[in-house]
């Protein structure tokens, strides 16, 4: 059954397109650091159980 008025499919694309976007945003994100990390040859490593570097 089609929805009264057609703001109510607009409003919902709304939603969905910003999702996807940021979606989209955080992969990316996460891409660029990959791609960092491989260009400098900084790996992941596990670290040593006492070898936490908090920022104080």
């Amino acid at each position: 059954m089609p929805r009264p008025g057609g703001e109510a499919d607009k409003f919902g694309n709304r939603y969905e397109t910003a999702w996807t976007q940021v979606i989209l945003r955080l992969a990316r994100q996460r891409v660029n650091v990959i791609h960092a990390m491989i260009r400098t040859g900084a790996l992941y490593g596990p670290r040593a159980h006492g070898d936490v570097g908090l920022a104080a």
